[in-house]
Parts: structure tokens; C-alpha cells; sequence
């Protein structure tokens, strides 16, 4: 393209543009230029710079713009950089119009040499009165042209870093002959375009209007603004959708005739589609608060002027649409004296919001006034400066659970006065632990008030011996979610210490999710006397009858030793016996002791690496020599574990013996080994009778013997118990199932090694 097509470019460019050499003196200015500074029609080249500013009224400057004016340039030749300033002058946009004041961000910028000398100075007008609506269009879009050459290079560089899309289109063809880099990025082709016909490059936008008008500006040689035009460009064999603000103006060569189409586009795609998406999100927004269940209304100005009432609020008033726009007390005038100004006044004074929780509100509808509860959020909205201009009120409707929460209320006041009436201990807790309520037997027994509850709580009144216990089987149980209990001392008003039975037990709902604990405690001081009576008895009896069971050990280890020399051969076999079942009974009298022992902690394990199926196979050795009863080992005969041969043998025993013995009708007795995770599990399992359900609780209690049918089954009732103790010694777990009619499965658990 030769020299006159950019000086033609150049004129026809819709910026305001001038181009002054070193010394002030004008080389060249775009007929936009001119026309702002009311020169359009005269002759400027070769002049200065300040004779285009006269003091003709038509572009008086106003306040000191001539020396903004000098005083950039000076900056500019001084600093040799890009200066910026605003000046504002009266322009005429067109004869005989009026006068307007009109503001302008002016530019000067150097072009330099390749020494680093300024040649010539480019200074550039931006109309910015209407800036605060253009501004992000303007910043996005449009850059300082840098540089302005008087050749062909100045020009073709100023065209091709533009920081809008341009293009020039010759012929019915539009024939592509100049294009910028910007350009070319928007089409997407790659940057070899030019020579190439519009259809060739984009052949995507022959149904489009852009062809059309093109061809229109082409034969009538009227410009074609258009804004936010969609484009449908095809990108990597992807069609994407594009907006654009294009001008399309014709190109004329030097003897007027139009012969091409000049395209200057703007890609405003992320404009459009971020106002689409506030209007999409404004418009969820209304869809949201008129579909919503809710009862939404928001409220402008002092006087509570209804300005948005979702369906359901309409509904719950009782009014149609047409109260939109009325003061609400006028609208609602039932609402009066009820206290609702109050309540808008403080949130639209304070901006604080204000929460109603079942809110007794009086509606009328149908000519009868009815009572509803109402839950509401009176939340302050603000204008885009931030001040208060209304209020939302939010709600739903809780007449059910209102009702229902009194009859709750007076559900609980009655069921606290059940509690005063027991004769434990009674109070409740919260799922977090919190104790709400106590009954008067606490402050009978306590001689506590209810303030000193309050501040010394029950910790003071717990045995500081028991506190810990006490606290860790609270947290244990409250964890299960099961119930629990346990056993402490407690402080009486006359200072002295009674041993209670603490028992904790939920509430649950018909989830099963734990709504309340109820805690009791039971006096036991005499039970703990008896108690502690039966121990000492044991103790006794069981020093009392191992001597005897001693002597008569010894007597059969001498009988053992003679056993080679015996006149009946059946003899060694009956000493060996004899001797096994002695060591056996030793034992179990050992076991009266550690009843006792047990009962106080003491307890001792002796842990070794252990295979379980071997101690089952060893154990019940007087079983075994009967013929009477089979036990019968199956299950995991692998399983290890860390224990106390002698004590596990011990649990094993006791377990049979009690299949024996409450199950003496079966003669099976079925020993299974089984690995749980990473637990070990012995099960005995025998078909007698069962135990009933009742007796289940106490099976592992000191002392508590099963009577079936009446019938009373010797011994002190210490066998369970003091195979409990072991197990839990061993971290294990025991246990027993039980069916009447079906039989009965004795089962413990260790952790495999």
C-alpha cells in the first residue's frame, strides 16, 4: 500500500490527532482533530501549535489549558517520555449549535530518533466528558498510538500496533489488503491473510450480516455503526460465539472514488457476557424470592413501603398484589400496636438485624381475625453507596411447632415434677454434658441451694477419691450412647460419705439420636456393707479349706511316688487323676481369694505368646475322663494371642462347668475359635434349656447364682465373676447369649498377638 493510502487512513482515523516537530511547528492533524478545535476548513500546517487555540468564544480555553498545555510539552522535551494531562475548553460541534463545555485527557508523545533526539511529538485528544460510561469500555480498548511517522513506516506502525482491530477490504470481493495483528487474532486464521478474499479467510460468516454490510457501505458510502453484534468464528474447528462494536466506513482513494471498506472492531465479548450473567443472576434472584416457600417482603423507606411481597407472604396476609406500594400498618392495619414499627425502626435506624422466634401475629383474613407463630429476620438492604434504604423481612409460619413446643413445655414440667417425687437423686443432661435440671432430693440431700448448685456444681459433692472414676465412666457412657452406670461416694449435708449407684440413660428420638441423658443415683451404703461382708467371709472360708485340701495333696504325691509298686494296675491312673482334679480344686480355692483380690485390683496376669486351640484341647481334663459330656473344639485352630495360660484355661473351665451344670440334658458342649478383625473369640456353646432374659444383666455379678425351675445350684456364685475380672484384665471383652428353649453361648474375646 503506497504513502497516500495511510496519509488517507490517517486523515479518515476517528481519533484526535496532531503531529508537531521539535519547535512546536504543526506537520500534520486528522480532520477529527480539526474539527474539535474549530479549524476544519483552514490551512494548519506549518504553523505553531498555539495558534490553533485563538480566543474565539467557539473554543475559548478555561482555566490556565494553555498552560497545561505548555507545560507537558516542556516535560516532553525535557524528559523525552510520554506526558498526560486533562484540559477543558468551549467547543462548537457544528455551526450554529450551542456552545458546550467540553473535557479532553491530552497526550503528548516523543517520537525519537535512533540517536535518542525528539523528531516529532504525536499529541492526542480524548473526549472524556461522557468518561464515566465509556470509562471500562475506553481503558479496555483503546492505547495510546505511540508512534506517528510522516512515512510510510510511521504510518504503517501506528496502523499495526493500534490497540483497536482494523482492516482494509477492496473490491465487490473484499479483497483483504492491510489487516493489524489484532485483527487477524480476532479472525483466528493464522497471520498470512492478507491477498485472500473475506469468504476465503472466514467462510464461517457468509450467512452472517457482516458480508451484507460491507458490500452496503461499499455502494452507498455510508458509514454502518453497529454495537454488540454477535459473531460466530470458528476457532481450531470450534465455533465460538464473539461480540463486537464495529465501524465500517468507506475507503476512499486520492480521486474520491470509493473503492474499499474500512473495518475498525472492538471485541466486547466479555462485556456482553458479563452483563448477561447480572441479568441471568438478577433474574434467578426474582425467580428465587417469588418461588420461595419463604415469606419474603422487603421494605423501602420510613414509611415501610411494601416494594417486593413474594406469593407466599401475599398469601399468609391474606391480600392481593395491589398492596404493593402501600405503607405496610396501611396496608396490614391489624399489624398496629403490635410492635412491628418498633421492630423495622430499630434494623432501618441501626442496621442491626432482629430475629423473631415464634412471633404470635394476628392476621385477618376473611373477616375474622386468626392467631398464627410466625419465625422472622428483619435484615437491613443498602443502596450501592452502602446506606440503609429498607428492610427484607424474612419468615416461614411455625403455628405447628409452636403448639407443639408448649405442649412440650408443659410435657417437661410435668416430668420434672415426676422427679421431684422419686426417692433417688434424679437430673437431666444436655448431649454436651450440661446438667439442666435437679430434683429436690439433691438439695435435700445435698443441703446445696440452688444458686450453690449453679456455682459449685456436682464435683464438690463426689468423694475427690471417686472424682476421676467418675468422670471417665460419665464420658464412657455418654460416648455408647447405650446407658451406663457405675458407683461413687457422695457428700451428705452432714458431711459424711454414702456410696450411690450412678445410673445415666438416654432419650432418644425415632432416629435413635440421644436427645437427653437422665441420671440417678441409688443409696447403697448397706449393700456396699453387705458387700464388703461376704468378702470378708470368703476370705476366711477360703484360708480355712486350703489347708485340708493341702494335706490331702500331699498325701496323694506320696501315694503318686509308690504308684510303680501297685497290687491293682488301675491304681497309677486313679492317683494321676486324683492328683489333676486336686490341683483343679486348688484353684478354684485360689479363686475365692481372688475374688476378693479382684475386688480391689490386684488381680495379676501373666502374659505369654499363647496358641488358643492348644489351651482348649488341654483344659477340662475331669470332663474329658468322665465320658459323660463331649466338648467338641472347631473353628480357627491358628489364632495367637497374648495371655495367662493358667487364667484363660480358668475362664474355659468355668464356662464349662456352668454348661454342666445349668445345661446337664446336653451332651455336646461345642468349644468354637474364631478370629473377629483383630480379636480373638472362644464361644462355648451348649443345647440346654437357656436362661431367661432377666437373669442375663447379673450373670457376671459376685455372688449371683441362676436358679431354673426353683431349683438352687451350689456354690458361692463366684465363677463368672471372676472370669469377667480376668478378661478385663486381658483388654478383652465377655459375654453370653442366651434362648429359652435353645440353649446358651458363653463367649469371650482377646486381641490376637
Amino acid at each position: 500500500m503506497n504513502t497516500p493510502d495511510y496519509k488517507a487512513l490517517f486523515d479518515s482515523s476517528p481519533e484526535l490527532l496532531l503531529i508537531i516537530d521539535a519547535n512546536l511547528t504543526i506537520i500534520s492533524a486528522t480532520c477529527a482533530y480539526l474539527k474539535a478545535v474549530n479549524k476544519l476548513d483552514q490551512a494548519i500546517e506549518g504553523g505553531n501549535i498555539f495558534d490553533l487555540f485563538t480566543n474565539e468564544a467557539a473554543h475559548e480555553t478555561i482555566g490556565g489549558s494553555i498552560d497545561n498545555i505548555r507545560a507537558s510539552l516542556k516535560r516532553v522535551l525535557k524528559d523525552k517520555t510520554d506526558d498526560t494531562s486533562t484540559i477543558p475548553f468551549y467547543s462548537v460541534e457544528k455551526p450554529g449549535a450551542a456552545i458546550k463545555l467540553k473535557h479532553y485527557r491530552l497526550t503528548h508523545s516523543p517520537g525519537l530518533t535512533e540517536s535518542g533526539n525528539i523528531k516529532y511529538i504525536t499529541q492526542r485528544l480524548e473526549d472524556v466528558t461522557e468518561i464515566e460510561t465509556l470509562k471500562a469500555l475506553v481503558e479496555r480498548k483503546i492505547k495510546s498510538i505511540e508512534q506517528i511517522a510522516a512515512s510510510e513506516k510511521r504510518y504503517y506502525m501506528m496502523l499495526m500496533k493500534s490497540p483497536f482491530a482494523f482492516c482494509i477490504m477492496k473490491g465487490e470481493d473484499l479483497v483483504i489488503t492491510l489487516a493489524n495483528d489484532l485483527m487477524k487474532d480476532f479472525w483466528g486464521k493464522g497471520r498470512d491473510v492478507e491477498g485472500k478474499t473475506l469468504l476465503q479467510v472466514l467462510p464461517e460468516v457468509e450467512d452472517q450480516p457482516f458480508p451484507g454490510m460491507l458490500l452496503s457501505v461499499l455502494k452507498t458510502g455510508t458509514p454502518v455503526y453497529v454495537n454488540e453484534i454477535l459473531a460466530r468464528l470458528k476457532y481450531q474447528d470450534k465455533m465460538e460465539i464473539r461480540y463486537f462494536n464495529i465501524v465500517y466506513q468507506p475507503y476512499h482513494e486520492e480521486d474520491g472514488a470509493i473503492s474499499g471498506v474500512t473495518t475498525i472492531a472492538y471485541d466486547v465479548t466479555e462485556l456482553v457476557t458479563s452483563r448477561n450473567k447480572i441479568e441471568e443472576s438478577e433474574h434467578r434472584y426474582q425467580e428465587m424470592i417469588f418461588s420461595s416457600p419463604s415469606l419474603i417482603a422487603i421494605l423501602k423507606g420510613k414509611e415501610m413501603i411494601i416494594d417486593i411481597a413474594n406469593d407466599a407472604i401475599l398469601e399468609t396476609w391474606g391480600k392481593g398484589k395491589n398492596v404493593i406500594g402501600k405503607p405496610l400498618l396501611t396496608a396490614l392495619p391489624e399489624l398496629v400496636g403490635h410492635g412491628f414499627d418498633d421492630l423495622f425502626n430499630g434494623v432501618y435506624t441501626t442496621g442491626q438485624p432482629h430475629y423473631a422466634y415464634e412471633m404470635p401475629v394476628y392476621f385477618l383474613r376473611n373477616g375474622q381475625k386468626e392467631l398464627s407463630y410466625y419465625t422472622f429476620i428483619y435484615q437491613a438492604q443498602r443502596d450501592t453507596g452502602g446506606n440503609i434504604n429498607g428492610v427484607a423481612v424474612i419468615g416461614r409460619e411455625v403455628t405447628p411447632e409452636a403448639l407443639l413446643n408448649q405442649k412440650i413445655k408443659e410435657s417437661e414440667e410435668l416430668f420434672r415434677k415426676l422427679l421431684d417425687t422419686m426417692p433417688q437423686i434424679a437430673w437431666t443432661n444436655t448431649t454436651d454434658g450440661e446438667i439442666t435440671f435437679y430434683n429436690q432430693r439433691w438439695y435435700d440431700y445435698t443441703g446445696l441451694d440452688h444458686k450453690q448448685t449453679n456455682l459449685l456444681g456436682c464435683k464438690t459433692v463426689i468423694n475427690p477419691d471417686d472424682l476421676q472414676i467418675a468422670l471417665n465412666e460419665y464420658r464412657s457412657i455418654r460416648e455408647t450412647s447405650d446407658g451406663g452406670e457405675f458407683q461413687i461416694r457422695g457428700k451428705s449435708a452432714d458431711g459424711s460419705y454414702r456410696w450411690h449407684l450412678i445410673r445415666l440413660m438416654p432419650i432418644k428420638n425415632n432416629n435413635g439420636e440421644v436427645q437427653l441423658w437422665i441420671g440417678t443415683a441409688t443409696d447403697i451404703q448397706e449393700l456396699k456393707l453387705l458387700q464388703q461382708q461376704k468378702d470378708d467371709f470368703i476370705s476366711i472360708a477360703s484360708h480355712e479349706l486350703k489347708t485340708p485340701i493341702t494335706s490331702l495333696k500331699a498325701s496323694l504325691q506320696f501315694m503318686n511316688r509308690i504308684k510303680d509298686t501297685p497290687t491293682n494296675i488301675m491304681l497309677p491312673k486313679l492317683i494321676v487323676q486324683a492328683n489333676e482334679s486336686l490341683d483343679n480344686v486348688i484353684v478354684l480355692m485360689d479363686d475365692l481369694l481372688n475374688a476378693s483380690i479382684a475386688n480391689e485390683g490386684q488381680l495379676h496376669i501373666n502374659k505369654k505368646l499363647l496358641n488358643l486351640s492348644e489351651i482348649i484341647e488341654e483344659c477340662c481334663p475331669h470332663v474329658r475322663a468322665e465320658g459323660i459330656y463331649t466338648i467338641k473344639t472347631e473353628g480357627n485352630m491358628d489364632v495367637e494371642v497374648y495371655a495367662d495360660a493358667a487364667r484363660i484355661d480358668q475362664v474355659v473351665i468355668n464356662f464349662v462347668n456352668n454348661a454342666i451344670k445349668y445345661a446337664s440334658d446336653s451332651k455336646e458342649i461345642r468349644i468354637v475359635i474364631e478370629r473377629v478383625n483383630d480379636l480373638a473369640k472362644v464361644s462355648v456353646i451348649d443345647t440346654g434349656p437357656g436362661i431367661p432374659p432377666d437373669k442375663l444383666l447379673h450373670l457376671f455379678d459376685r455372688y449371683y447364682r441362676v436358679d431354673s425351675s426353683g431349683s438352687q445350684y451350689s456354690g458361692l456364685g463366684l465363677g463368672l465373676y471372676i472370669s469377667a475380672e480376668i478378661i478385663k484384665k486381658h483388654n478383652g471383652q465377655i459375654g453370653v447369649d442366651s434362648e429359652l428353649g435353645k440353649g446358651s453361648t458363653f463367649w469371650f474375646t482377646l486381641p490376637v498377638a
